[in-house]
């Protein structure tokens, strides 16, 4: 066992490999499958906009369908809203009883009695009536909503005395009630049916609903023809949040439709129950993506396309929630603003073989114990060989720790804890590969020969840093394949520790490095010996600076720290490369591997660390590459294979440049 350990310790590695190309095989075939983008058009949006420049919405409705809208999405009405499109008059009781007593007298009120405390909806098409009295007894209750007759309180009353017109009373807290959501309209609802237009309804939270009410009203909503879709509206609350999430997922499962889980920059931005919900009918999980007005208004179309055919790409979107541009662009009116618009963002998808139709959804997969269990051992088999650099065990250790790697995830999947085996053997594994790749190479530096050929120094360091990064590859490999959950690729569950997984392997490589230094290198008792000087204290200010901004930008949530430029150039290396690899990897990461490994061919180790510490976060960036689940694979490896193009080509200039001006300076 002690003779042959390293070779079975690359075994279990192997293994481990192998078991994780057969969870990404499954996985990649999931996302070939999964391509269809549902574009969803805000209708409130789109009626507000019709109103303001005198179109009718059917005609609008004809010019979206054109352009590609497949859904129409639908907000629970309001009356305050209705109010607003003229499309009704609502008044407080002690409203109504003024305005009845100015013309009215007492003989002609007769036995008419007012709710100084309720809402009365009047001066409304019977349709809307029955809208709202269908919904409120629902949502507000039976017994607080019903149909009467008030005595008219027009201008000519006085002349019909006995006149009276139907009308709404609606009792409750009359602040609320006007703001309150009152369902869905399905009158409105059944015109976009019958213009082919499928139906996505975004209800409120009802806090006053039992549980058995918020299952029948879901359940009620589900049998909405050509509805394909629920994503919550109102407050930025799930239905059923906080005590009856529970029903609401009933009654999603038995609806049928699917829930749309809204992308949010942060976790606090999050929709609050949207996850608890999305965890348990992860089957049904639809992520989408949106743009508020507000930030809408300030970006040209093309920006806006670019966002979208972004998340659509790169995160597993497959609901774009639209909303049109209120004015014209270029001189061009409102309608043909918006079909361009919806028209190029159409074919921007179909480019990169997406199709418009009904969202398409993942399967609830995740990996078996088994092949878990494998991974867990080849970590364990990479720890192991990482702590042969260091101290060499017997087997004791061996034997512990190899236990461990089995039970561990043995009892927490036996629990129904799969999620924590995948991310602490994870952050276990994407910490690993990265500091072993570049640590296990140190001990080479002491047996290189100088070399005064610029060609033999390019073609080794190129050489050292394919085998580095290919190390880190493996092991990126496994990490995607561990969190080949579909909650993981959805992001409703996200990856734990991505800052650690970035920080830690510089740290520790940098460490290692001065560690295990020799005669011709500079050893880490030396170093805390060498005087600190003021230059070298502003350059760590400097590199610490440098260091946070990386931390800030790094993680598995959307970034908003790019500015418009670096935007506009993310989009011309996505479109020159077909996936833009990450600024850091070949910018700095790539071309600082390559460096060290040049200069220790020439046996130049001043200031050393500092290379070895940029070169730990190009490989740091690959596993934080593959941590991202939500990505495509295959998106993925050629983001990582461009960087390393781009970083191979930023090195070799580097190397060449610092080679003559080493020869300059002699």
């Amino acid at each position: 066992m002690i003779k042959y350990k390293k070779g079975f310790f690359a075994l279990l590695i192997v293994l481990a490999f192998i078991s994780s190309l057969i969870i990404l095989s499954g996985r990649i075939r999931e996302e070939k499958i999964n391509r269809t983008v549902n574009f969803s058009m805000d209708y409130n949006s789109l009626v507000d906009l019709c109103r303001e420049e005198g179109i009718s919405t059917d005609d609008a409705l004809k010019v979206m369908k054109e352009s590609g809208i497949t859904s129409i999405a639908f907000q629970e009405i309001t009356l305050d809203r209705l109010h607003g499109q003229g499309e009704l008059q609502w008044m407080t009781g002690s409203q109504l009883e003024g305005l009845l007593n100015l013309t009215r007298s007492p003989d002609e009120m007769g036995d008419f009695k007012i709710n100084s405390s309720g809402i009365y909806v009047l001066n409304c098409s019977p349709q809307i009536r029955k809208t709202i009295l269908d919904n409120a007894r629902l949502l507000v209750g039976k017994d607080m909503v019903k149909e009467i007759n008030i005595p008219s309180i027009s201008s000519q009353s006085s002349e019909n005395p006995g006149d009276s017109v139907p009308a709404l009373e609606i009792r409750g807290n009359a602040k609320e009630i006007p703001f309150m959501g009152l369902g869905v309209d399905r009158f409105e609802i059944n015109k976009v049916n019958r213009m082919g237009f499928k139906v996505v309804l975004r209800p409120e939270n009802h806090k006053n609903l039992s549980k058995k009410e918020i299952r029948s009203y879901l359940e009620e909503l589900g049998k909405i023809p050509s509805t394909t879709c629920i994503i919550f509206g109102g407050t930025n609350e799930a239905l059923g949040y906080p005590l009856n999430l529970d029903a609401t997922v009933k009654g999603l499962k038995a609806s049928g439709l699917s829930f749309g889980d809204i992308e949010a920059p942060n976790i606090r931005a999050k929709q609050k129950g949207a996850t608890y919900i999305a965890q348990r009918m992860i089957d049904r999980v639809v992520r989408v993506q949106s743009i508020s007005p507000l930030y809408l208004a300030k970006m040209k179309p093309e920006n806006a396309i670019d966002i979208f055919r972004l998340g659509v790409r790169e995160r597993n979107i497959r609901l774009l929630y639209l909303r049109p541009y209120p004015t014209g662009i270029d001189g061009k009116s409102v309608l043909e603003t918006n079909a361009i618009y919806f028209t190029n963002l159409k074919k921007e998808i179909e480019k990169y073989g997406f199709k418009t139709g009904k969202a398409s959804r993942f399967p609830d997969r995740k990996p078996s114990m088994l092949l878990v269990i494998f991974i867990s051992l080849g970590t364990a088999g990479l720890f192991l060989l990482f702590l042969e650099q260091f101290y060499h065990d017997r087997g004791y250790v061996a034997a512990v720790v190899l236990i461990i790697a089995v039970l561990f995830p043995a009892v927490l999947i036996a629990t129904g804890k799969l999620h924590w085996a995948q991310k602490l053997i994870g952050l276990t594994l994407g910490v690993l590969f990265p500091v072993y790749a570049i640590s296990a190479f140190f001990e080479e530096m002491e047996f290189i020969q100088t070399e005064n050929k610029l060609s033999k120094v390019l073609a080794y360091s190129l050489s050292m840093f394919l085998k580095i990064s290919l190390i880190t590859i493996l092991g990126g490999l496994m990490l995607g394949a561990l969190f080949s959950s579909t909650q993981f690729m959805l992001s409703v569950d996200v990856v734990r520790g991505v800052k650690v997984l970035l920080f830690l392997p510089p740290i520790l490589c940098v460490l290692i490095y001065y560690i295990r230094g020799s005669n011709r290198r500079q050893t880490f008792t030396a170093l805390m010996k060498t005087p600190l000087y003021i230059w070298q204290v502003v350059v760590l200010g400097i590199l610490g600076a440098l260091g946070l901004v990386y931390m800030m930008r790094s993680g598995n949530v959307n970034s908003t720290m790019a500015s418009s430029s670096e935007r506009q150039l993310r989009v011309m290396m996505e479109e020159l490369m077909w996936v833009r690899p990450r600024f850091k990897d070949f910018m700095i990461g790539h071309p600082a591997l390559i460096l060290v490994w040049a200069r220790s061919y020439m046996h130049n180790y001043a200031g050393m660390g500092i290379l070895v510490i940029f070169a730990a976060v190009g490989q740091a960036d690959i596993m934080d590459t593959f941590a991202h689940v939500h990505t495509p694979l295959f998106i993925s490896l050629v983001r990582i294979v461009n960087g390393m193009i781009l970083g191979a080509v930023i090195g070799t200039l580097a190397v060449v440049a610092y080679w003559f001006a080493r020869k300059m300076a002699k």
